[in-house]
């Protein structure tokens, strides 16, 4: 009974040193994951960052944008005021035009 308590303790002693490695192991696993959950916090951050800023360059983008837009729109509605103008212009042209040479004929038979 001796040698088998002797043997059960030595069976023991060495299932606690594996124990102990293991658990070794496990720490300094652990330790790793830590540190690159840190690290990964860490790009997290720095992608956030980066990601508020390239938000606010869009917004500022889409600003621009809309105000070249309504800058487009306000021209748009020039040229067709500009356009109607020509066109007024030109009927304007066309009656005076046709005075004219109804004044020219009027004035040629009272001539002759």
């Amino acid at each position: 009974m001796g040698v088998e308590l002797v043997t059960g303790i030595q069976v023991l002693v060495l299932e606690s040193q594996a124990m102990r490695d293991v658990l070794r192991g496990s720490h300094f696993n652990l330790k790793q994951s830590e540190g690159q959950a840190g690290r990964m916090r860490q790009e997290l951050k720095t992608h956030e960052s980066k990601i508020a800023l390239f938000s606010q360059e869009l917004e500022r983008l889409n600003a621009v944008l809309e105000k070249k837009n309504s800058e487009i729109r306000a021209l748009g509605g020039q040229v067709e005021e500009a356009q109607e103008n020509l066109r007024l212009s030109a009927q304007q042209q066309n009656r005076l035009s046709g005075e004219l040479n109804e004044f020219k004929s009027r004035l040629t038979v009272n001539n002759q």
